[in-house]
């Protein structure tokens, strides 16, 4: 595992999720400005939170319920509100960069009729200081650096093999 938080690769989109997980992986710099990346997929969300392109945490949920059947624009914009719900004590100081690869998610400020869930979470999202930065999705460091790991119930997998329980 030390090896592992060490290159600061840590995933869990192989894996079967139960709930959610969540790791620190280093000690965050209140001098520098954060970034978040996450992505969501079928049927969970990976979210980071880095300084100078280095990963701090990493947050992870299993998505159930109504969320599960969420639209993409949907499930991307969650992906937003659930990392800022968590790391709003690191966020909300100073302003900090949101890499997306859902291109829409660029004209946020400037969306115009919402519904109520939308309309809610814009609103949350309205009091953090932020950018948005489209993204490519080959670029994309959450998928990069999470890819070659998972975890299931508790223990750590590499390519079909344990790493830690």
């Amino acid at each position: 595992m030390n090896e592992v938080v060490k290159k600061s690769q840590l995933g869990l989109n192989g894996g079967t999720r139960i709930g959610f997980c969540s790791f620190v992986l280093a000690l965050p710099d209140f001098t520098k400005a954060f970034e978040i990346e996450g992505d969501a997929f079928g049927i969970g969300i990976d979210v980071v939170l880095m300084r100078d392109q280095k990963l701090i945490v990493y947050f992870s949920e299993k998505l159930s319920g109504k969320t599960l059947n969420y639209l993409t624009y949907d499930k991307e914009l969650y992906v937003l509100v659930r990392a800022l719900e968590r790391w709003q004590h690191y966020l909300w100081p100073k302003e900090f960069v949101i890499h997306s690869d859902h291109e829409p998610l660029k004209l946020l400020k400037g969306e115009g009729k919402l519904n109520r869930r939308h309309a809610k979470w814009i609103e949350f999202i309205e009091t953090f200081p932020y950018i948005i930065k489209y993204k490519q999705g080959k670029e994309d460091i959450v998928a990069d650096a999470f890819g070659k790991f998972y975890f299931i119930d508790g223990c750590l997998f590499k390519e079909n093999k344990l790493c830690s329980c």
